[in-house]
């Protein structure tokens, strides 16, 4: 019975740690623009192949894009005034199923579960300013406007997305659906999706193929 306890909380242990701020996490494989990394005060223009690590800034503008690949293989994609700030990162190992948190202030993102980070117990989890977002083995599109503020949430294809905030919670479980989450309100949905709107963000996110 002893060895059972000290295997658990053992486990328990490892299952709360996450890897320490500045510890590499993932890679530059696409830009277009000059889109930048900001690391300890300073700021970098990001260019493929650079390493991202553990409390990272990660911003474009409106003519700048970025996608990075996670070592659990989840791709993010940024477009149209993003910040977003890699906050957490629990990589899989043995039995502990991966944890990633982040923070997303600005613009648009394309999220894409890797293979690798795939399981129901694995979690993606996006803190915004009106809502926090959680994808399970899912692709996730989603845009904050500002003035007034906003945030769009859509599913392309997975398992689930849930959005919550201090007014209520909505999930999505069907692809070419959306949340919306106004200021100081509950998340209103699922609704569907406008086939238009998906080709606006993805054209936002995604830079294009670099020439060989």
């Amino acid at each position: 019975m002893l060895r059972i306890l000290c295997t658990t909380a053992l486990l328990l242990q490892l299952g709360c740690a996450s890897l320490e701020q500045g510890t590499p996490v993932g890679v530059v494989t696409r830009v277009a623009g000059l889109p930048e990394i900001g690391r300890d005060g300073a700021r970098y223009l990001a260019d493929e192949q650079s390493r991202v690590r553990l409390g990272d800034v990660l911003e474009t503008d409106t003519r700048s894009r970025m996608r990075v690949i996670l070592d659990d293989g989840t791709s993010i994609e940024l477009g149209g005034d993003a910040r977003l700030v890699l906050k957490r990162y629990q990589p899989r190992r043995g039995l502990l199923a991966p944890r990633t948190t982040v923070t997303w202030n600005t613009g648009s993102v394309d999220l894409r579960s890797g293979a690798t980070s795939r399981g129901w117990r694995s979690r993606f989890e996006m803190v915004t300013p009106l809502a926090t977002l959680r994808m399970r083995e899912a692709r996730l599109l989603g845009e904050i406007i500002e003035r007034p503020r906003f945030v769009h949430v859509g599913m392309r294809g997975g398992r689930s997305i849930s959005v919550r905030n201090h007014h209520g919670s909505e999930r999505l479980f069907e692809d070419r659906t959306r949340v919306t989450v106004p200021s100081n309100a509950a998340p209103m949905g699922p609704l569907a999706w406008r086939a238009e709107d998906v080709l606006r963000l993805e054209a936002e996110v995604q830079a294009p193929p670099s020439a060989p």
